[in-house]
């Protein structure tokens, strides 16, 4: 996504990513493919750049000059350079014919590369170039490319709904969330924001999903961001948005004097400023390196000696009234975390905090942040905190800039304001393993359970992890919809009716030979070298079987009914019932359960029909 890349950072701040970066591109090619300048430039003639030649460097044009400099021209130099040199070592590279005849021409398009992402998928499945992209995508598990760009999209803008409000792209996406695009073909990458799932979109703007398909008549009023800029003044190129936006830049030269005016529209917007639609904020430092340690203490034994770590803190007798054992849960789809008080082996107060539509890891944050609070709450000097969940133990003491950050920045700031009141405090977490029999897990698992079934407080942030988590759940129910209206892919089809999500990926990650492979998955697409197929590509004068004499040879002819391979075709039925598969083996069987695999590839062998 170039929105983000530094060097179109003055795209952003004029919000003219679009038409910038296409104009960018028009001028590279036009000063690349001058003709007053080199000879011929639409050929192929990398001869003309070797020896003192006295024409301008290519990469200069790329890359730009002075100040604007793409920073990243020499990784870019360095990355190309090591790809060529190991293609050039590994493949032998040649025309397909002889002469200028055998170079392919070279072909523009303004679409999507959909055969270079077909590439890909028979490069995977090493199946025959003629069968249908749909079903080597759904074979090869690839998302179909207009879907995997709109996914990195929509991943990059929850990215960017975490940033502080102080960031200067915070603005434009206020201004894409308040004003729709006026044509949705239109529409900037901001404006893909609606699309996101799991955010609290506001009541005030278009309501999610409308605006990139029709554009409302009833724009909202313009409201300028500062009201002492005159709405009839323009800066940059936006004439008709009011507002300025003066951050400085992070990247690149210091702004002018005054200060780097752009105009922004920010109508007003129901949700919080600190939280842009409910996305919690990520701070890209908290800390100074130099700020104190905690005072925790957190074990995480070895699962041999957890057992006997745990006994020997619960006998500390500094630890009897502050014992607290957490726990998280997920069910149907509902995540929560809980916190119980155990005294004496008997619980004396429970803590549910249901998440909503969350993360097991989160619930267990939650559980143990909330436990820690609790015992301080109570006077507690010496706090003793149990989990089965070491993710959570290590994610609680981690500020870095990651999804669920703003946990560890309150377990931060708590115990920080607890060490002025408390100096003698101290905290020790320990990790211990579920369901060992140990009766404050147990607790705290069931209570966990409990907490699903409570509703979540509308206050609580949206975690970036289950946005992003959303948006692949979402990716795959529309492939799964493109699938079942795509007319191709009638031979995977006849075999195997699953959605895409639900793939068979047991033959590409297996350690059978590649070639093995690739015929299981040149049977399961129907394209072979069976002779139907061969047939149907006029390659042979007949579709007849050479071994048998019957009319067609597919491969259920092959798999099931060829006498010529009936000898072949026992272990093939006992291997059906070891995989607790009763009834004759059919195609369905043969080419989509994991556990016949491999006396499949041994059946073909047997034949030797595709030596």
């Amino acid at each position: 996504m170039v929105v983000g890349s530094p060097k179109k950072r003055a795209s952003i701040t004029t919000f003219l990513v679009r038409i910038r970066i296409q104009f960018s591109g028009c001028l590279h090619c036009a000063q690349a493919h001058d003709p007053g300048t080199y000879d011929q430039p639409y050929e192929f003639r990398p001869e003309r750049f070797l020896g003192n030649h006295g024409l301008p460097d290519p990469a200069s044009i790329a890359f730009g000059w002075g100040k604007r400099a793409c920073p990243g021209r020499y990784l870019a130099e360095d990355a190309l350079f090591l790809f060529a040199a190991m293609t050039l070592t590994c493949f032998t590279i040649s025309p397909v014919g002889k002469g200028k005849e055998g170079i392919p021409a070279r072909q523009y398009s303004d679409g999507l590369p959909a055969y270079e992402f077909k590439c890909v998928a028979r490069c995977i499945t090493g199946s025959y170039r003629n069968a249908s992209r749909d079903a080597l995508e759904k074979e090869a598990a690839l998302l179909p490319a207009p879907l995997r760009l709109e996914s990195a999209l929509l991943h990059r803008l929850a990215r960017y709904l975490t940033l502080p409000p102080s960031h200067g792209i915070i603005p434009l996406i206020k201004d894409a969330i308040a004003r729709p695009p006026k044509r949705s073909h239109r529409a900037s990458p901001l404006h893909y924001v609606e699309l996101l799932p799991a955010v609290s979109w506001p009541t005030d703007v278009p309501a999610q999903g409308v605006r990139l398909a029709k554009r409302p008549t009833n724009l909202p009023t313009e409201v300028t961001a500062d009201p002492s800029v005159e709405l009839g003044v323009v800066y940059g190129a936006r004439r008709k948005r009011g507002g300025v936006v003066t951050e400085p830049c992070a990247r690149g030269p210091p702004p002018p004097p005054g200060g780097r005016r752009v105009p922004v529209t920010t109508s007003p917007v129901t949700s919080a400023d600190t939280l842009l639609l409910g996305m919690e904020r990520i701070k890209p430092v908290y800390l100074p390196p130099w700020a104190d340690p905690l005072p925790v203490t957190t074990l995480i034994p070895p699962r041999e000696t957890a057992v006997s770590v745990l006994d020997e803190l619960l006998a500390d007798q500094s630890f009897a009234d502050s014992t607290w054992f957490t726990d998280g849960s997920l069910l149907a789809g509902a995540a929560a975390g809980a916190a119980v008080l155990v005294v004496n082996g008997s619980p004396v107060e429970r803590i549910l905090l249901p998440l909503g539509d969350g993360q097991v890891a989160e619930g267990e944050m939650e559980g143990i942040l909330r436990a820690t609070e609790r015992a301080l709450i109570r006077g507690a000097d010496h706090i003793l905190v149990v989990s089965d969940s070491q993710a959570g133990l290590r994610g609680l003491l981690s500020t870095d800039a990651r999804a669920g950050q703003h946990r560890a920045i309150q377990y931060d700031e708590l115990l920080r304001a607890a060490v002025d009141l408390q100096p003698a405090l101290r905290v020790t977490n320990v990790w211990t393993p579920a369901h060992i029999g140990t009766a404050g897990n147990e607790l705290a698992d069931d209570a966990a359970k409990a907490a699903t079934l409570l509703p979540a407080p509308a206050t609580l942030p949206v975690s970036l992890t289950s946005c992003k988590r959303h948006i692949n759940s979402m990716m795959l129910q529309r492939w799964c919809g493109m699938w079942k209206k795509s007319s191709l892919g009638h031979g995977l089809r006849e075999i195997d009716d699953s959605p895409p999500c639900l793939i068979l990926r047991s033959p590409y990650t297996s350690s059978v030979a590649r070639a093995d492979i690739s015929l299981l998955g040149q049977l399961r697409t129907n394209f072979s070298a069976l002779n139907a197929h061969r047939f149907r590509c006029r390659l042979i004068p007949s579709a007849a079987c050479d071994f048998c004499g019957a009319s067609k040879e597919t491969r259920a002819h092959f798999l099931l009914h060829c006498p010529a391979w009936s000898r072949f075709r026992a272990p093939l039925q006992d291997a059906s019932y070891s995989a607790g598969v009763l009834g004759a083996v059919n195609m369905r069987t043969l080419l989509n359960h994991p556990k016949l695999l491999k006396p499949v590839i041994e059946f073909i062998h047997k034949t030797g029909r595709f030596n």
